[in-house]
């Protein structure tokens, strides 16, 4: 059992560190919560500690200051990636279990480091990839698992959105290497294809510098082998208008407009004459060349 978790049946007493706007997000979120209150929140800014303590939390100004004062059964951490690994490992020294916002870490190796920590030090740490949790994406498991999607042997998934000007400029690390659209949105992507088709065990890649001149990339493109033998390719981009990505197709998020279209393509094969495309949204069947292809939803 991870260290500093609450054993008596009350609610967990949560932390988030980072306020800005996902730390903001999960801040709001924790209001309607059953299981969890939020006790405290970090942030260097001190311009912050007034809206902090309208959720009714306690505002720290670093980590430290939190442990040695009042330290919660867990963490969230919100704050730029290059920071993640430092204040992880902070958190796994005082025994606090950390829910990491992706990515882990700009840095393979570090990341392995933490890992490791924490495996030594018997405490929990999780990424936050809260898609798995979708019921779009739950659906899916439950007939790929139940065998009724057939042999897969095609996946596309486009991340194509743009993001404004002021997304950067209210947080200009956003501009930096490791803050690319590969490491803040397509992470969430790969995961989804791992966990719906198993194991990548080859890539080849490509990249494309930030048109708007950032240290970052602003377009990349892969493909992919699975371990099963399927094949699979994507693209992201956070500078290409477009109606095909997560946050316009799943409707997860109401300040995005939802998009009919569908931002994952899963391909199978049953028999020679059949074949089906298993689309996130739609469903349609064309004849076509005497074979029968069906969209169906997901």
């Amino acid at each position: 059992m991870a260290k500093s978790q609450p054993t008596n049946g009350q609610k967990a007493r949560i932390a988030i560190a980072g306020f800005g706007l996902v730390g903001r997000r999960h801040a709001a979120a924790n209001g309607f919560s059953r299981s969890a209150t939020l006790v405290s929140v970090v942030d260097p800014r001190k311009d912050v500690a007034a809206e902090v303590t309208s959720f009714g939390a306690r505002y720290y100004q670093n980590l430290a200051d939190l442990m040695s004062d009042d330290k919660p059964d867990g963490i969230i951490l919100s704050t730029p990636t290059k920071l993640h690994v430092e204040q992880a490992i902070e958190c796994v020294k005082a025994g606090v279990p950390v829910l990491i916002e992706k990515p882990l870490s700009d840095d393979r190796e570090a990341a392995a480091k933490l890992v490791a920590d924490a495996k030594r030090a018997g405490v929990a740490v999780l990424v936050g990839h809260h898609r798995r949790f979708n019921p779009i994406i739950r659906q899916a498991k439950n007939l790929i698992a139940q065998g009724k999607i057939g042999e897969l042997r095609a996946v596309h998934a486009t991340c194509w959105f743009y993001k404004p000007d002021d997304y950067f400029e209210e947080a200009p690390w956003r501009k930096q290497n490791g803050a690319g659209p590969i490491s803040v949105n397509l992470v969430h992507d790969i995961d989804l294809l791992r966990y719906l088709c198993g194991e990548i065990e080859c890539v080849q890649a490509q990249t494309a510098p930030s048109k708007r001149g950032f240290e970052n990339e602003d377009l990349a493109s892969a493909i992919l082998r699975f371990k099963q033998g399927a094949l699979g390719t994507l693209s992201v981009s956070d500078s290409v208008v477009s109606p095909w990505s997560w946050e316009l197709t799943a409707k997860e998020y109401p300040i995005y407009p939802a998009t009919d279209q569908s931002t994952y393509l899963l391909g199978e094969v049953r028999e020679h004459y059949l074949s089906r495309i298993c689309a996130f949204g739609g469903m349609r069947d064309m004849l076509t060349g005497g074979h029968l292809y069906r969209q169906r939803t997901i």
